[in-house]
């Protein structure tokens, strides 16, 4: 105690080596973040190319998908105008007919005047060479077809066009349905883009001789000015980078190459230029993908130049007119795009490893500075700690938690005076095991007098009654007194054996619960006529039992009927040993799935102290009570096994001298694995 105690000093070659690991983790950690910054530039740079890629991706496919949607509105104006102008030439013969009828039927013979409609309806100016005003009978025979003479008098009802079309007989049937009307055939000639060779025709009924009036076209006779008109449109888009749309035929005839309307007869498909041919190829597999199109990419030569560069593009497929419609972009010409946008990465790389640096030189001062701090507060712990334990061993004396500086030590301190505290409660543990160890012999040793009581009592009283019977001259009531006598005892015998024998089962964990169903009614009515007999032939007790049953008289429980039975036996019984006034009520009710039973007595009641260990071997509620009334103190301590084996619990409630009640509760049906 009087001893001064040194604080240890940190050896030079240990601060040195702290000192030199402090710095160059701090360096390492440094260069990590270094590194760390350049992949991140690298995968950034990747990223950002991918970007722009994808930008420009996304770009030229909302381009191809506003040129296809104006193609198609295109189409359908330019179908719409064909149908339009095929209906007025119709009417505007229909008209000049309705005029010469009205003027010359009455002063003119019908003959001349057939003749004088006919010549005017085909002096009519049509809007095409490729459509013109014909005349039919509505019997199917032919009146007027410009280049056809020899159909005038003929009958045409039968007539097919090149595609098996009853075109004259299906003019008929419209006429006489709805007077006036279009009809359009799909030929089907012309592989998938089929629209192209439609046939379109107008017919209207003329009231006079019976005639009807029609004008018919075949589309693709009009393809070439509607494929020219969509080419000089498509030719003069351009876009970024001197992008631009191009337009093909599917079957290899380029309609805008290179941006310009393509006028020549070169076909992609004849072989002449290999490259362009599978380019081609590429292109169809791409824009007939999907029916939005798809991407695909090639090597071609920007305008003006010879040399191939490689370009993205992506088509689409115009299915009625056979057309592939694209557009594309070289990817060296974004790169000047992406050099800038690393240019401003590299920029904020640059300044990132500035702020690194900075940081190192800043963390690196710091560190000197707390490891000068470390050293000293160190060494003051460590002096705490050297004094602690110096004392501590011969007292439980704590360490000052407040004079601490580092929480590892901190945390040592409190686990040091954990320890001190342990200690100092093992020792107290040491002292009260000792003394329940000691009671525990004192237990057993009085448990086992006491059964040798319990058992040399009725053994004394069948070996005498048995020696007493051997006498003749008893009289046969006494004699039949003495056998009673002899086999109560042996029953007592009995129980306590079994007592024994189930602790001993109890303990090894060899009782068995045997599952079946049986009526509780049945056994609760054993039970009370058993244990009013036992009232009625005992002259001390001045007690009634009762049994109030609230189970349905039909109820069939499934559980262990010997083991319940077992369970009610020994707390009816210590009910009625422990009461000499009074009563004994046993309660029973089914509620939730469950049994719950109550013993309730008037007697001497329990001790708070005893209620704590009543359910436990080998003790009795105030064991000097075994003195007064018998016992084993095993009973409570089997039924508390016999309940918690049964899937139930069981406890007391009791006040001193007023009484106790014993409740517990099984499951009405125990399931078993």
């Amino acid at each position: 105690m009087g001893k001064n105690i040194v604080a240890p000093r940190i050896p030079e070659y240990i601060r040195k080596i702290v000192i030199l690991s402090t710095v160059l983790i701090t360096v390492g950690v440094g260069f990590t973040f270094t590194i760390q910054q350049f992949v991140f530039y690298q995968r950034t740079s990747k990223q950002m190319r991918e970007d722009v890629i994808e930008k420009h991706k996304q770009f030229i496919k909302d381009l191809v998908a506003i040129e296809v949607e104006y193609i198609a509105n295109q189409k359908k104006e330019f179908d719409n105008r064909i149908a339009d102008e095929l209906k007025e030439s119709v009417i505007k013969a229909s008209q000049v007919a309705e005029v010469l009828y009205s003027n010359y039927h009455n002063s003119m013979a019908e003959g001349e005047l057939q003749k004088l409609i006919i010549t005017a309806v085909s002096s009519l100016r049509s809007f095409s060479p490729y459509s013109h005003v014909f005349i039919n009978h509505l019997d199917g025979r032919g009146i007027y077809y410009q280049g056809n003479p020899e159909f005038s008098g003929k009958d045409l009802l039968d007539m097919e066009d090149r595609h098996g079309n009853l075109v004259v007989q299906s003019e008929i049937e419209l006429i006489h349905e709805k007077g006036e009307g279009f009809l359009n055939y799909k030929l089907g000639s012309f592989g998938e883009h089929d629209e192209l060779t439609a046939k379109v025709c107008f017919v209207k009924k003329l009231p006079h001789y019976n005639w009807y009036l029609g004008s018919k076209c075949y589309l693709d006779d009009y393809y070439g000015d509607f494929k020219l008109e969509i080419a000089r449109k498509i030719s003069s888009e351009r876009f970024r980078l001197g992008g631009y749309v191009f337009m093909n035929e599917l079957d290899g005839h380029p309609v805008v190459l290179d941006g310009e309307v393509y006028k020549g007869d070169f076909n992609f498909n004849d072989g002449t230029d290999t490259h362009r041919q599978q380019v081609f190829k590429e292109q169809v597999e791409a824009a007939t993908s999907s029916a939005e199109g798809g991407y695909f990419s090639y090597k071609w030569n920007k305008i003006g130049e010879e040399e191939n560069s490689e370009k993205i593009s992506y088509a689409s497929f115009f299915k009625p007119c056979g057309w592939i419609i694209g557009a594309g972009f070289y990817v060296e010409d974004i790169e000047s795009e992406i050099q800038n946008q690393n240019a401003e990465l590299k920029k904020g790389l640059l300044w990132n490893i500035i702020q690194i640096l900075l940081i190192l030189a800043i963390a690196v001062v710091l560190e000197l500075y707390l490891l000068y701090r470390f050293k000293k507060n160190f060494q003051a712990d460590f002096y705490h700690f050297t004094r602690f334990f110096r004392v501590g061993k011969g007292r439980y004396q704590r360490i000052n938690l407040d004079k601490i500086h580092f929480r590892e030590f901190r945390n040592m301190g409190k686990v040091a005076n954990e320890m001190i505290k342990e200690r100092a409660r093992v020792h107290e543990q040491l002292v009260e095991e000792q003394y329940r160890a000691q009671e525990s012999d004192r237990l057993k040793t009085a448990f086992l007098a006491n059964m040798s009581h319990e058992i040399r009592t009725p053994m004394n009283a069948i070996l005498g009654f048995s020696e007493l019977l051997n006498d003749e001259e008893i009289a046969p009531e006494v004699r039949k007194d003495f056998v009673r006598l002899i086999l109560q005892n042996g029953e007592m015998l009995m129980t306590l054996i079994n007592d024994i024998i189930d602790i001993a089962k109890i303990e090894s964990g060899q009782i068995a619960i045997n599952q079946a169903e049986f009526n509780l009614n049945e056994l609760l009515d054993d039970l009370y006529r058993h244990f009013e007999g036992v009232i009625e032939k005992d002259p001390n007790k001045d007690i009634t039992i009762e049994m109030q049953n609230r189970v349905s008289e039909t109820f069939v429980c499934n559980s262990d009927e010997f083991r319940l039975k077992q369970v009610l036996y020994n707390l009816i019984g210590n009910a009625i040993k422990f009461t000499t006034t009074g009563s004994v009520r046993v309660e029973v009710e089914l509620k939730d799935g469950r049994l719950y039973f109550k013993i309730i007595d008037t007697g001497i009641g329990i001790s708070k102290e005893d209620l704590k260990s009543i359910f436990e071997r080998f003790m009795q509620a105030g064991n000097h009570l075994s003195k007064h009334f018998g016992g084993t103190g095993l009973g409570l301590a089997i039924s508390k096994n016999i309940v918690n084996l049964l899937g139930g619990e069981i406890w007391v409630e009791s006040v001193e001298n007023q009484g106790s009640e014993f409740q517990f509760y099984i499951p009405a049906a125990i399931v078993t694995d």
